[in-house]
């Protein structure tokens, strides 16, 4: 899969991209530019894609269809967003307990599943809004959800008094299994505050301090970064070809790395419209990243 990032019309595009230095041997590598990042024109008919929802974006979850964004900030407010025509922003409006995690997941009919950390439950909203409780955690904080596209379980972070976990659902809200600690019986999370999942069916989870992917069983582990260096991962995501998206506060960047956790490049620095990434979410079916920010989502084509 061939990669480009480029400037669009009359705007730069608000990238960063790690050049090779002119007398570094090793050969500069086009995958590591993945998405195109694209600016409306001044003659454009098709309406901006930028939506001011609730205040600071922290989570940003997609219907299948691409049509309808679920955005929510610190304060346990969500809201769908209908993408084709901005001007309709109020659809619907829940409130909740989530504060700065990815506590909610777009379901494939137009509904959607969210977390009630205080309570200590998980909802279903239908489309037409009746809610159902879906599951509850007993003792454990729910802070982050995601659908699996692969076989409809949900997935689910939690934490209690210092301890953390993964626990997966099925599609009626049965309990699965628990994912806490790796093969040797380290403890693989301390706050699971997003979580996705691969192609590949790994668990990717944007934890306190890294990033942590486990296989689908729990037991095989990657971590990123590997070392001490400063990062505070905030929405993390997939895409079609595996790569994973995560959103970093201290370099203000997307970091996208391969399938194994391995860095790649960093996309979408804090130039022009864009400065503080917190959520994040891939459109495959249309080809574009939405990314939420303090005041707006703004969308991104994929190239």
């Amino acid at each position: 899969m061939a990669f480009k990032v480029d400037r669009v019309g009359e705007y730069p595009a608000p990238c960063l991209i790690k050049k090779k230095k002119k007398d570094d041997s090793e050969p500069e590598q086009s995958i590591c530019r993945p998405y195109l990042i694209k600016k409306k024109k001044k003659d454009d008919s098709e309406p901006e894609q930028s939506i001011f929802p609730v205040g600071k974006v922290y989570h940003v979850s997609v219907d299948q269809s691409g049509a309808h964004l679920w955005i929510s900030n610190e304060r346990g407010h969500i809201q769908k967003v209908n993408t084709r025509i901005p001007a309709e922003e109020n659809l619907l409006q829940i409130k909740t307990s989530g504060e700065m995690e990815g506590y909610h997941a777009a379901t494939e009919d137009g509904g959607l599943i969210y977390a009630d950390k205080a309570n200590r439950v998980i909802y279903r909203m239908q489309p037409g809004g009746t809610r159902n409780e879906f599951a509850g955690t007993e003792d454990w904080e729910p802070l982050s959800l995601h659908l699996s596209r692969i076989n409809g379980d949900l997935l689910v972070g939690m934490i209690r008094q210092g301890e953390a976990k993964v626990t997966r659902y099925n599609m009626t809200g049965a309990f699965i299994k628990n994912i806490q600690r790796d093969i040797k019986g380290r403890v693989l999370y301390e706050q699971p505050n997003y979580i996705t999942e691969n192609i590949n069916g790994d668990i990717c989870t944007s934890d306190k301090s890294k990033v942590v992917l486990v296989d689908s069983s729990g037991k095989k582990s990657y971590f990123y970064p590997d070392n001490d260096s400063k990062f505070r991962p905030f929405g993390i995501c997939t895409d079609k070809t595996g790569h994973i998206l995560v959103s970093d506060l201290v370099s203000q960047s997307v970091h996208v790395l391969n399938q194994d956790g391995s860095y790649l490049s960093s996309i979408l620095s804090p130039q022009g419209d864009l400065s503080f990434v917190f959520g994040i979410c891939v459109v495959d079916s249309n080809n574009y990243i939405c990314v939420g920010q303090y005041d707006k989502v703004i969308r991104y084509t994929q190239n």
